[in-house]
Order: structure tokens, then sequence, then C-alpha cells
């Protein structure tokens, strides 16, 4: 069935047209019409050929996203940044797929596609300043986690860790929050490769040691619970593994127990739940520290073993 809607090509047309200018009927009887549409085309962005036609449209007509972005109705809101996480889970793979712009060679192609990257990410970013639902922030955080992966530098432009930290930090008051943290790691690993020291000074630093040094691995959790601890501390490896790259920011993370606990996830295999890749993605970050730092401090820790060692050594112990 999804098959025969996408290769009627208007059909997702008239769906776009829908949500962009159907009003026809009763306000209260378009938002549902408009988030049922939403819906349709969230159920039909799993297929990539939909997801290059959707985006097509997004690029032509330049109003489109910015309109969608813009409705302040609940209802409406709530589909449409369902829609745009499933959309934008293809930006993951994109370097590989290149599944907005198939031409390097396009400038016009290339401009065009920065320009609906950034629509995306400003538009996002609005909602995160006034979302007061659990489930729009945390949808909307996944949204920008997947762009984060193709484009980080529209997040630098538009503020968005500075506003994603802050929004964040009175929602883990009140609730651990374990998949909001999960994206907003990724957030943060993937700006850390190319924006250090933005990242250091939007307190992106500061919450990912924060979470590090909390989040752990407890006796009772369930596995879905367990995976989640795990996916998160590999993540903070590797994003303080690209941040370390800085003499200045490694002394910081020291300073902030990072490296302890690090070292800890690596000699207490209860602590990491006895992943393996959580061990490799700390080791790599200790020596990564490490060539910043010196090794004076990790002789301190009694952690001299574990910059020296291959990898591979880790295993065989």
């Amino acid at each position: 069935m999804c098959r025969l809607f996408i290769e009627n090509q208007k059909i997702i047309n008239y769906l776009l047209d829908i949500v962009q200018n159907y009003c026809n009927v009763s306000l209260n009887e378009s938002h549902q019409i408009k988030a049922a549409a939403l819906r349709v085309l969230t159920y039909l962005s799993s297929n990539r050929d939909a997801v290059r036609q959707i985006l097509l449209e997004f690029i032509n007509n330049k109003c489109l996203i910015s309109m969608i972005l813009n409705e302040q109705e609940e209802m409406i809101q709530r589909e449409t940044v369902g829609f745009l996480v499933q959309v934008t889970t293809f930006f993951i793979d994109n370097n590989k797929d290149k599944i907005i712009n198939n031409n390097n060679d396009d400038e016009m192609g290339s401009l065009n596609s920065k320009s609906l990257v950034n629509e995306l990410v400003n538009g996002l970013t609005d909602i995160l300043k006034t979302a007061t639902n659990d489930q729009i922030f945390l949808m909307s955080c996944a949204a920008l986690a997947n762009v984060s992966f193709m484009n980080t530098d529209s997040l630098i432009r538009y503020d968005t860790l500075s506003v994603v930290l802050n929004s964040a930090r009175q929602r883990f008051e009140s609730t651990e929050q374990p998949l909001l943290k999960d994206q907003i790691i990724t957030l943060v690993a993937n700006m850390s490769q190319k924006h250090q020291l933005i990242v250091v000074s939007s307190g992106g630093l500061i919450f990912l040691i924060q979470t590090l040094l909390t989040v752990n691995a407890r006796n009772g959790m369930e596995r879905t619970q367990m995976l989640s601890i795990e996916r998160i501390q590999q993540k903070i490896a590797v994003a303080l593994a690209r941040l370390g790259n800085h003499k200045s920011t490694a002394k910081i993370i020291y300073k902030l127990n990072g490296v302890s606990r690090l070292i800890q996830l690596c000699k207490e295999p209860k602590e990491r739940n006895y992943s393996d890749t959580v061990l490799l993605a700390s080791i790599a970050a200790l020596k990564r520290i490490a060539q910043s730092i010196g090794r004076l401090p990790f002789k301190e820790l009694n952690a001299l073993d574990l910059i020296d060692s291959k990898l591979q050594d880790t295993f065989i112990q």
C-alpha cells in the first residue's frame, strides 16, 4: 500500500497541500484533518523515495517548511515534529546516500539544501523555546540530533545547543528522562567533532560529565534501561574523546572528574554493565585526553596501564 502511494507522486503533493492550505471547514476539523495528513506523511516517510520527494517539495516551496513549523496548535505540532523525526532519520546516513543532494557539483542544489536545513533547525529551535509538552520537546530534540549527523553549522547559527540545554534543565529536575538525555548527548557528541569551544561555552561539557557521573547500571534494572545506559556512556565517551583534543578542554574534563569516571568504567566492569563497547570508547577517550594533558595525572590515578595498552590487549586480560 505504501508503494502505491509513493508511485503516484501527486498523493504526497496533495497531503502537503492539505497541511499547508486546508481551511474549508471549522477550525477544530481543520486541525484534525491537518494532523491526519501529517500522520500519513509520517508513515510514508519510512520509505527513502518518499522522503526524497518530500524534501524536494520543501526545497521548491520555501514557505512550506516554515508554515508547518509555525503551527501553534498542539495537536498539529505533535504530528509535525513526529513527521520531521521520521524524515530526518535519513539524514544520519546522508553522507553515504546523499538523500538531499545527489549531485555534489550542483552548487544551487547545495545552497538549497543548506537553506532547507537552516529552516528546519530554526523552526525546531523555536519550538523548543516554547514547548510545554514533553513529547513535543523530546521529538524536536530527536529531529535536531538527526540533523546534527549531516550539518552542525546551522545549530551554531541559531544557538540551538544553548536553547536545548537551558530548556531541558528544568525537565531533568523532576524526572530522569533517559530518552531525552540520549538525544541531547547525540547532539553534543556530533557538535563536538567540529565546534569544541562552543560546546564548552554552551554548557555541553558540564552536561556530559554530570550525566556520566550520575548514570550507571544498577542491579534490578530492566534490560532496556541497561542498554540505554550503555548507549549513553558510550556516546559521552566518544564526545569526551573529541573534546579532549583541546588541551584547555582536556584539563576541564580532568578537573570535573571526567577522567576518574572513565577510568572507573574501564576498571569496574559492573559500572558499564560489562559492555565492551563502552570499554573501548572509554579507553579511546582516555588516550586522547592523555595526549593533551600528559601522563602525570594518569600516574596519580594509577591508570597508566589504560593509556599505554593497545586496545586489543583489554580483551586478553
